[in-house]
């Protein structure tokens, strides 16, 4: 199967979470992993928030994000999903945040694994497959 992770399956996945051998078995098992740019910008700045915030440490939130950002095996530039995602967003009344990686599922015949409960009803509302990972 090939899916899109969004930001907090991976995060949850790469810290010592009680999910995380859940969703790094479902990574393990995907076929192809498809991510939106975006994701590199939403990584980093949840690993920037456990260090301000949860006083995580500098060098393991730089190793959290270099082990985020090798799961993907492909990363698609927002350019090309932006004005479909504004649409999406619009229509779903939805973010546009969102939206970008419901738009990456629908155009690379993925499934979006993701923990965001109103982005499951989304991405069905829109017949694009989606998964809820935890």
């Amino acid at each position: 199967m090939n899916i899109v992770c969004d930001a907090n399956v991976t995060v949850n996945s790469v810290l010592d979470f009680p999910i995380a051998p859940k969703l790094t078995s479902l990574i393990n098992n995907a076929a192809f992993i498809v991510v939106p740019d975006l994701y590199i910008c939403e990584v980093t700045n949840v690993f920037w928030k456990y260090h301000q915030f949860q006083a995580m440490g500098l060098q393991e939130c730089e190793r959290g994000i270099d082990k985020c950002l090798t799961i993907p095996d492909s990363i698609i530039s927002g350019t090309t999903l932006a004005e479909e995602a504004f649409s999406l967003a619009c229509l779903s009344r939805h973010s546009v945040y969102d939206c970008f990686y419901l738009v990456c599922a629908r155009r690379h015949n993925a499934t979006l694994l993701t923990m965001d409960k109103a982005l499951v009803t989304a991405g069905k509302k829109y017949n694009i497959k989606v998964e809820m990972a935890g």
